[in-house]
């Protein structure tokens, strides 16, 4: 029996591996990989990343996001990072055309720049704090939202949208959390502005009333 059909039996199919965790199987790595690539076993995704194909019919298949940056950043135990894609934007609600050079951001501690892996562009940036991706609400994607307007063209386009949907909150406690914990200068500035045109137009319809 072959080295590399001995590795096999140690492969879960759809899981995502780094070249040091074949190591311990092999002990001709670059060959046997080779072997497992051209035999369709495993599927190399970037530089040092493979994916184990659930079968022959789903060679063209792609690992959820999720298992590929934990795998790529190294965060099985901790998952010290946060994924920020469109889809994200849309399940709260919010229809803001913001994108930082890739539909995929990541933000996490460890990596910084843009990264093709399997023909999916991550962009990851190095932040200190972001939430836990089962804390992230739409108070904070408006922040985070804020803080992308100069990565994009359209900026006036996104500054109102943030607008309008900021003036549809009724309780602000959640975003006033959210912009305190992880805003930057640019977000605070539009959230400053934002709130002070709303006290101006508050104003000036109090004292509209009262002269009517």
């Amino acid at each position: 029996m072959k080295r590399s059909d001995v590795i096999i039996k140690y492969l879960k199919p759809g899981k995502v591996y780094r070249r040091e965790d074949f190591r311990k199987w092999s002990n001709s790595l670059d060959r046997h990989l080779v072997e497992l690539v051209k035999g369709k076993i495993l599927k190399k995704l970037s530089r040092g990343v493979y994916y184990c194909i659930a079968s022959k019919s789903a060679a063209k298949a792609s690992p959820a996001d999720g298992e590929l940056v934990t795998t790529f950043l190294k965060e099985h135990k901790y998952q010290r990072y946060l994924l920020i894609t469109p889809e994200l934007y849309k399940t709260a609600g919010l229809r803001l055309p913001v994108r930082i050079h890739a539909d995929r951001t990541v933000y996490n501690t460890k990596r910084h720049g843009e990264r093709d892996i399997g023909g999916v562009l991550y962009h990851f940036v190095m932040k200190p704090f972001f939430p836990l991706e089962e804390d992230v609400d739409k108070a904070y994607l408006l922040v985070d939202a804020a803080d992308r307007i100069t990565k994009v063209k359209n900026r006036r386009e996104v500054e109102k949208t943030v607008e309008q949907e900021v003036l549809k909150i009724i309780d602000r406690r959640p975003l006033n959390k959210a912009i305190q914990l992880y805003a930057g200068p640019t977000a605070r500035n539009l959230f400053i502005r934002i709130f002070k045109a709303e006290k101006v137009a508050a104003e000036n319809e109090k004292q509209r009333l009262k002269a009517g």
